[in-house]
């Protein structure tokens, strides 16, 4: 008698076991289930297509145009700074410009020392070929040269700044006076300086704009506010023996400035009497200023016979002039009648 199939006995058939059926999530049909089934899943919106019209911070033309702005910046406040500077450059005097009390007997007793320095140097009894050493007088030693009637002069920063602001003014109107030459003193310039170094003389001035010429003398304290002027000269004498002093550099202030931006070029005084009149017009017009600045602008010499007439007949020819180290060193040569 055949036996009969009972599920789960010992006893089944192999080939039967794969028709059982399995319940765990490893089962074939869970696994066809999941395959068969469509996932469902949120539709994405699509992303607009990426324009030019607003570019980022780290585009090349956001970083060229950044670059620009700040560069230009960087100019504006160089070009800010410069001109504030150069402004309060012209407030303030040069550097070498020293202090000097008109009033103080020191200085009143150094001019008159350098001024009878001068005079004796000049009227001093010397043959025209003598060798001999003469006497020294106040202003420095005099030594001859080794030339026939040559001999030198030394004149301090100090002596000449003392001179020039105790002694200048009454000096050339005793000059006028005597019909020696024919100078007004313009009251707008006044406390002269200058300074002997590497071969140049500097020389300034302070200018009161506010003053007018033949006005009665004004105390410095109520003179208002002055501009101070200077110019560096190099000396030289030409062949012909005439004395030249052009300008190759002045000053506003303390700001340096090249002369021909101020004075123009050589022949002409048009410009150097309007950079003048933006301070007076007055001052601009005077003849003595004209004649500055044609020398200075390099138009026409200083001096063109540089000689001293002596009045008992000799003449003293100016040689050379040397600025060096804080000194003047004048070369003169005595001649006979």
């Amino acid at each position: 008698m055949p036996l009969a199939y009972t599920p789960g006995r010992m006893d089944q058939p192999p080939g039967d076991i794969s028709t059982q059926s399995q319940s765990g999530p490893g089962s074939a049909s869970a696994m066809v289930a999941m395959h068969a089934a469509p996932e469902q899943t949120e539709p994405v919106a699509a992303s607009p297509p990426a324009t030019d019209t607003e570019p980022s911070s780290s585009t090349p033309a956001h970083k060229r145009r950044r670059l620009v702005l700040t560069i230009g910046f960087v100019i504006v406040a160089i070009a800010t700074c410069g001109v504030l500077i150069a402004v309060a450059l012209t407030q303030e005097p040069p550097r070498w410009w020293g202090e000097v009390n008109a009033k103080d007997p020191k200085t009143i007793a150094t001019a008159e020392a350098v001024e009878n320095g001068v005079a004796s140097a000049l009227t001093q009894v010397r043959p025209v070929a003598s060798m001999q050493q003469p006497t020294p007088p106040p202003t420095g030693p005099i030594t001859p040269t080794g030339k026939p009637g040559e001999w030198k002069v030394f004149i301090t920063n100090d002596q000449a700044n003392a001179w020039l602001n105790v002694r200048l003014k009454a000096w050339l109107a005793d000059q006028t006076a005597q019909g020696t030459i024919q100078f007004t003193w313009p009251e707008q310039v006044g406390e002269l300086r200058v300074n002997f170094a590497d071969g140049r003389i500097a020389i300034g001035a302070k200018v009161w704009p506010g003053l007018a010429s033949g006005a009665a003398p004004v105390d410095p304290s109520q003179r208002g506010k002055s501009q101070t002027l200077a110019a560096e000269l190099r000396p030289e004498f030409k062949a012909d023996g005439a004395l030249w002093m052009t300008a190759e550099k002045v000053n506003i202030g303390r700001l340096p400035l090249p002369a021909s931006w101020v004075l123009g070029g050589k022949g002409s005084t048009a410009k150097g009497r309007e950079a003048v009149s933006e301070l007076s017009t007055e001052l601009a017009s005077l003849p003595q200023t004209g004649k500055v600045l044609t020398a200075f602008s390099g138009a026409g010499p200083v001096l063109s016979r540089p000689i001293i007439k002596l009045a008992d007949g000799r003449r003293v020819r100016l040689v050379s002039i040397e600025p060096w180290d804080g000194k003047l060193v004048i070369t003169c040569r005595t001649e006979g009648k």
